[in-house]
């Protein structure tokens, strides 16, 4: 209890004390400036540094201060620019201060946190950020150190910096299109931070961003020296919450898919310089999708973008990513029809504001060098097209892998290596845009070991492999080709300096498909190809190393190719072997069409060979001139052409030529040998006369047209003349086929068997070949050709024998008809035809003979020849049935109407009109006689006897015609009714005086003269003058007439004295009485007629005293009278022919009769 009462005394003299006084004067004074003074300050100091410093309005609804604990809460804080939305605002901040801090020398916090924080940024629509703006006035306002300030670091240490339930706000409204971001649920932790030297401490943050994000930031963070290390991650950021804020810088609708990014990072600022790294740099992109504004198909969509464990260090301003991979998708790139690409189309096009950004541009930054070890892209589709071409380009691939090395390097020379290059890509395509098929395709396309270098401007490929798919290489109309157009530019581009070198180790295609075709013609010409296999090594534009091909393929029409070889781009030159087997001609129709009206149905072309191309240039001293030789063989087999009928018009087995060179550099062609095995023709003449030859050609308007250019003459100075030597063409099995429709009688025949062989074939003037070939015409007759010509100069030198044995006539009727109105009833023949041609002379030998011919039945031609040939062939042909003749041809080759048909029809036809106008010519010619009139026996007039000389020309004639068996003799009394008239009549007269005188004679006995001196006679004449006028006074009224004429006085006979034997001394006056009693004398009608027959009997009787010449061989005419005083006339007919004169141009008129 006392002790209790001491106590209880010490304090009270303590507390009364003076010192204890004084100090809890001071407490309490502490307290109330702690607990009332100081929220008041501070309060009063931060809206007044907020209004001087920041030119910003400031707000606290409570500030409390614990002195005793150290403790200061701020509530209700908002900082804002005038009358806009706060910029800043808390709802609590609470700062716990160690009371050790006073001893130190150090601010120590145990506590430092805000609640609920709120800083809403805002662009404003001139671009400035409303913090920016505030940390550009505190740091103008803080640019002046005050007195004795040393610029360090206050000596400050935090237990605990804490944010809880914090949010970010972003505005921009600088575009036409304002945008917005917020993040919420920022909490915020550090750790014992310290402004002491190399004293740090560790600090975390996390925030909820947008649409689901978060942000995750932890690490360490050292205030003296300023440094902080730690990572960041960034999980699910949406693409289109960036996409937001460049919304009106990028002409992209709203991009889809989803960012993670995680970096790990190191930082330190000392000695005013900053060093900052990043490493385990994780991108990771899902479903993103990119799309041109205004479009539907996305230009870039990845299923997943992987970019991993990179690493940035900007002190030595490298970027390195081990990998980067993307995974599913579309790429699509294109450029417009000036070659601007869609990328560079996403950005706004702001003239002026590019025009300053170049301008305020700072000077070019220091080198940057990028590395990716490896860029990995699977199952991801790629699209390019190119309106900027000639033709849209497209390219196209289904699926996509591709894996490579990247190294960058940014700068002046700015420096792009990609490394171990390879591709997969699936169903690639080349076609375009305006097509829907592509042009070229494939099922697989490959490469490997590719390398690019573009500051080298050097692409290098160790491998590139294609397989399956097709391509079309098609030419337009124009001459343009399909894949060219693709790839050709629209408009020639500058040259862009140094060519870019490239080059392939080997590029192969297999089992690709191709079509090629050539609608320069109307149905194009076409080809495909199936299985085409290509392999080529040192593909590029270096020239050290020659380029490797061999290419094969399978030709679905028919045959394989395959072709072999190098290229030595440096000499320009190429040589290989080429092998094509069987390869089908019938494509090439078309082109035979647009000549011809010809039907190619069949044929095939092989070769086998070795071919040299070298180019024009210069390289090693050496000038190379340009040229195309080829050593091998060739043939076109199975040939066969039809006429637009159908039926065949050309056609062989095989032609073959063996051991053939070409050299385009000599201008020569030379051939060893050239085989042609079963060759078949057909000739016809049409009813026009118009060979199918001529027929098969198109007439000049129906001919495309073609382009003009100089004529070029063969052989020109300057223009060396392409030769052609051929040392054997060999001819086995041939067949002609030979109509002529012409005819009133269609006729055909055909040539079999037709062998042989023509040697020293050339083109070289002076050069003369052999020809020796044979054949069989129909069943048993022969055809050879045998001579030499000039092949090029035929009217130079041609001397060529055509030969037919035993060819039957029968079949050669047709022409017997048309030419003769007769059929051939039977004969065989046999001609020599030569030709022989020099300096455009020909000089022709054609030997006809027959055997057993005769012309069957008539048959109605109105070009039938009007000449009598059964009488020529009857008078041609000898005693063993042969008709044997010669007949020369000649005539000048140069002039316009020469035509040896015609020339050779003309000599047979004059030969045939000689021998039938003047056949006993023809028959004295054959036997060496000379008679010119043998078909002529004169009698005198009024006779029928004949005279010696003429019984001579009768026995003559009869041996001439025995040796004649077709022949037959007829005879044909003739008189004269003047000549012969007179004859009878005087003969009549002096029968009748010497009746009168009575004087006796024997029948047929001439009465011999008149006598007409003698009185006797003259007055017979004077009563028979009477008797024939019947008037008395007749021969007084002669007398005065003729005296008269006379003038003269005449005397006539007395009657009385004529009775003593007086006559009249007027010897005139009765001569010309007597002339006037044959006058008168009459004469029977058939007299004449009856003189006629007694000649013809009188020439038949001579010719049947030879024995030779039997009586059927003779034949007797009607008589006739003759104009021209033939007595009788002798004509020859056929044997068969004879009783019935034939005329009117029929065979078988009489000539000479």
């Amino acid at each position: 209890m006392v002790t209790r009462v001491k106590i209880v005394s010490r304090l009270r003299r303590v507390f009364l004390s003076a010192p204890f006084a004084i100090v809890a004067g001071a407490v309490l004074l502490y307290a109330f400036a702690g607990f009332f003074l100081a929220p008041y300050l501070v309060k009063r100091e931060i809206l007044r540094f907020a209004g001087e410093n920041l030119q910003a309005r400031a707000a606290v609804s409570e500030v409390r201060v614990n002195p005793f604990l150290l403790t200061l809460e701020l509530k209700g804080f908002e900082l804002a620019e005038g009358e806009n939305p706060p910029v800043a605002a808390f709802d609590r901040l609470f700062v716990d201060l160690e009371a050790s801090s006073l001893f130190r020398r150090a601010w120590t916090l145990n506590e430092i946190v805000v609640e609920h924080p709120v800083v809403a940024l805002d662009i404003d629509p001139q671009g400035q950020l409303n913090l920016a703006r505030l940390v550009d006035r505190l740091t103008r306002a803080a640019a002046k150190p005050k007195a004795g300030e040393k610029g360090e670091l206050p000596r400050l240490a935090i237990r605990r910096a804490g944010i809880a339930r914090g949010a970010v706000s972003l505005s921009d409204r600088s575009d036409a299109t304002p945008a917005q971001i917020a993040a919420d649920a920022l909490d915020f932790e550090l750790h014992d931070i310290s402004t002491l030297p190399e004293h740090g401490g560790d600090y975390i943050l996390k925030a909820r961003l947008p649409a689901g994000a978060t942000l995750s930031w932890r690490g360490k963070l050292t205030l003296q020296p300023i440094a902080s290390s730690g990572e960041v991650a960034v999980r699910d950021l949406r693409v289109a919450t960036v996409w937001n804020f460049l919304r009106d810088e990028l002409l992209l609708e709203e991009p889809a898919g989803t960012l993670s990014l995680d970096w790990r990072y190191d930082m330190r600022y000392g000695g005013g310089a900053l060093q900052a790294a990043a490493s385990a740099i994780a991108l990771r992109a899902k479903d993103l999708s990119i799309t041109r504004r205004g479009e539907t198909a996305p230009m870039l969509a990845l299923a997943e973008i992987d970019l991993s464990n990179g690493a940035v260090d900007f002190v030595r301003r490298t970027v390195q990513f081990p990998a980067l991979r993307a995974r599913g998708g579309r790429v699509v790139y294109s450029a417009d029809a000036s070659g601007v690409a869609n990328w560079q189309q996403i950005f706004v096009d702001d003239e002026g504001e590019s025009q300053r950004a170049r301008k305020n541009a700072p000077p070019q930054a220091e080198t940057w060098r990028v590395g990716l070890g490896e860029v990995r892209l699977d199952d991801v589709a790629l699209r390019y097209a190119d309106e900027s071409r000639r033709r849209p380009l497209l390219i196209e691939t289904d699926t996509g892998g591709a894996s490579l090395a990247l190294s960058l390097e940014s700068g002046e020379a700015g420096k792009l290596v990609l490394d171990k290059i390879a591709l997969e890509l699936g169903k690639p395509r080349i076609g375009s845009t305006d097509a829907d098929a592509p042009v070229i395709a494939f099922d697989k396309a490959s490469a490997s070991g590719g390398r690019l270098d573009l500051a080298a401007r050097s692409l290098a490929i160790e491998s590139i492999e294609l397989s399956g798919g097709a391509a079309r290489v098609a030419r337009g109309k124009d001459g343009a080709v399909s894949i060219a157009e693709l790839f050709a530019a629209r408009t020639p581009k500058p040259d862009e300096g140094e060519p870019f070198d490239f080059s392939i180790a080997r590029l192969a295609v297999a089992g690709h498909a191709l079509s090629v075709s050539d609608n320069g013609t109307q149905p194009a010409i076409a080809y495909e190809f199936a299985d085409t296999a290509i392999v080529l090594e040192n593909v590029g534009s270096r020239t050290e190393a020659a380029l490797k091909f061999d290419v094969s393929a399978k030709v679905r029409q028919g045959g394989t190719l395959r072709a072999t070889g190098s290229f030595d781009r440096g000499r320009a030159r190429a040589e290989g072997k080429l092998d094509v087997a069987q390869l089908s001609l019938k494509p090439l129709e078309p082109l035979l069409a647009q000549h011809t009206v010809l039907k190619l149905a069949a044929g095939h072309a092989s070769a086998s060979g070795r071919i040299v191309w070298s180019g024009e240039g210069r390289g090693g001293g050496e000038r190379y001139v340009a040229g195309l030789s080829y050593v091998g063989t060739a043939s076109v087999g199975e040939l066969l052409l039809n006429d637009a009928s159908g039926e065949r018009f050309l056609s062989w087995k095989e032609l073959a030529a063996n051991r053939l060179r070409i050299d385009s550099r000599r201008n020569r062609c030379t051939i060893d040998d050239v085989h042609l095995v079963e060759p078949g023709g057909k000739i016809v003449i049409n009813k026009d006369r118009t060979l199918n030859v001529g027929e098969v050609l198109r007439k000049p308007e129906q001919l495309p047209p073609s382009p003009e250019s100089p004529a070029r003459v063969p052989g020109a100075e300057g223009e060396p003349r392409f030769t052609v030597a051929v040392s054997r063409v060999r001819v086995e099995k041939g067949a002609l086929d030979f109509a002529d429709l012409s005819l009133v009688l269609p006729f055909s025949t055909q040539i079999r068997e037709l062998g042989g062989a023509i040697t020293g074939l050339s083109s070289d003037e002076g050069s003369r070949a052999g020809v020796q070939l044979e054949g069989q015409v129909e069943e048993y007759g022969l055809a050879r050709i045998d001579g030499t010509i000039s092949p090029f100069r035929p009217k130079a030198h041609t001397d060529i024998t055509v030969i037919f044995r035993n060819v039957h006539m029968t079949p050669l009727s047709p022409y017997s008809v048309t030419f003769a109105g007769r059929k051939i009833a039977s004969g065989r023949l046999s001609l020599d035809l030569q030709y022989k041609v020099k300096d455009s002379q020909l000089e022709g030998e054609n030997k006809i003979l027959l055997e057993q011919f005769t012309l069957g039945e008539r048959v109605e031609s109105p070009s039938a020849i009007d000449l009598p040939l059964d009488l020529a062939i009857a008078i041609l042909t000898d005693s063993n049935g042969r008709i044997d003749v010669a007949i020369p041809v000649r005539g000048n080759v140069d002039q316009p109407e020469f035509s040896y048909g015609h020339l050779v029809w003309q000599a047979i036809r004059t030969l045939i009109r000689r021998v039938v106008t003047a056949p006993f010519r023809a028959l004295a010619s054959a036997f060496g006689g000379g008679a010119e009139t043998m078909d002529e026996i004169v009698f005198e007039a009024g006779s029928a006897r004949l005279q010696p000389p003429e019984r001579e020309k009768l026995s003559k004639l009869a041996e001439s015609v025995s040796k004649k068996p077709q022949l037959r003799l007829v005879v044909q009394g003739r008189y004269h009714e003047g000549r012969d008239g007179a004859a009878l009549r005087e003969a009549a007269l002096r029968r009748e005086i010497a009746e009168k005188l009575e004087i006796k004679l024997a029948p047929g006995e001439d009465p011999g003269p008149v006598t007409f001196e003698r009185a006797r006679t003259q007055r017979v004449l004077e009563a028979l003058l009477a008797a024939r006028t019947g008037r008395d006074d007749a021969a007084a009224q002669f007398a005065a007439a003729f005296g008269k004429e006379k003038g003269r006085e005449v005397t006539r006979v007395n009657p009385v004295l004529a009775m003593v034997g007086r006559a009249s001394a007027d010897r005139e006056l009765y001569e010309a009485m007597y002339r006037r009693l044959i006058e008168l004398q009459p004469l029977p009608a058939s007299a004449l007629q009856d003189l006629a027959r007694q000649r013809s009997a009188a020439i038949l009787k001579q010719l049947a005293e030879s024995p030779s010449l039997g009586p059927e061989r003779l034949g007797q005419k009607a008589p006739e009278a003759a104009s021209d005083g033939t007595s009788a006339k002798l004509s020859l007919e056929a044997a068969a022919k004879a009783e019935t004169p034939l005329r009117n141009g029929s065979l078988g008129i009489r000539t000479g009769g």
